[in-house]
């Protein structure tokens, strides 16, 4: 049987996905499909420009990127769950 190989990405976006209780649930959904590893991508906001271009209002404009010390504890709480953890960027 052949198997396809899926990479799992997480968006992180401070104070929308980042909490313990989410992160806890996305590793045991994970753990439970037997994934072995989780990219995450730290929110960034390039996109702000080209929405404020086409008249969109960003909802998400107050949102800071997470900092590097966010991104670790992030990662830690992910690999707790025994993900193997890599950070985009």
């Amino acid at each position: 049987e052949q198997r396809a190989v899926v990479q799992f990405r997480l968006p992180v976006v401070p104070g929308i996905n980042d909490d313990a209780e989410n992160l806890d649930r996305v590793a045991g959904f994970l753990v439970g499909l037997g994934a072995p590893a989780l990219r995450l991508v730290p929110y960034h906001r390039l996109y702000l420009g080209k929405y404020q271009a086409l008249g969109f209002v960003p909802r998400l404009a107050a949102v800071e990127p997470p900092t590097a010390e966010a991104l670790r504890r992030v990662g830690e709480r992910l690999v707790s769950h025994g993900l193997a953890v890599e950070v985009d960027g």
